[in-house]
């Protein structure tokens, strides 16, 4: 007869999403968004995504500002933070998200982005010593697919995703 042994069960993670949207007379709107990231039996509480953002008219054009997922790649507008298989960006570029300001949206079937932030990551929200990342993306969407491009000039800093 085998005793049973003792086994503990985590709750790896869970988000709390906030978002607000306030409509203009012209129909533009802004929205707030506040995602909060909890982590190991709530014991870690972060930030996850917390921005601000302008939208112009038909989506064609938008302003964002805060603390936002990066435009790197085809996945941009799908999070894949709590699946089992998660994007590369940690990975291949160091980094995933950051805080900033982003200009994006649609064209006709392109869509774009260009963002200008810290390179700090997760890490601090703001350092004197941190230097300007850039990252642009240009897609063509078609229905169920997209082609396109990415590209991330500047520096990451150090233990940015912690």
């Amino acid at each position: 007869m085998t005793t049973p042994r003792d086994t503990e069960a985590e709750l790896a993670g869970a988000f709390l999403n906030f978002r607000q949207v306030w409509a203009d007379a012209s129909g533009d709107r802004w929205i707030g968004v506040a995602q909060l990231d909890f982590d190991h039996n709530f014991d870690e509480v972060r930030p996850y995504q917390v921005y601000l953002q302008y939208k112009g008219p038909l989506g064609k054009w938008n302003i964002r500002a805060g603390h936002y997922l990066l435009p790197f790649g085809l996945l941009t507008t799908y999070d894949t933070e709590r699946l089992v298989l998660r994007g590369l960006e940690e990975t291949n570029l160091g980094i995933r998200s950051d805080t900033g300001a982003q200009l994006f949206g649609r064209s006709g079937d392109f869509d774009y982005a260009l963002s200008v932030t810290g390179g700090l990551g997760n890490s601090r929200l703001f350092d004197s010593r941190a230097r300007p990342l850039l990252a642009t993306r240009v897609a063509y969407v078609r229905e169920a697919w997209q082609v396109g491009l990415s590209a991330l000039t500047g520096r990451v800093w150090p233990g940015s995703n912690r």
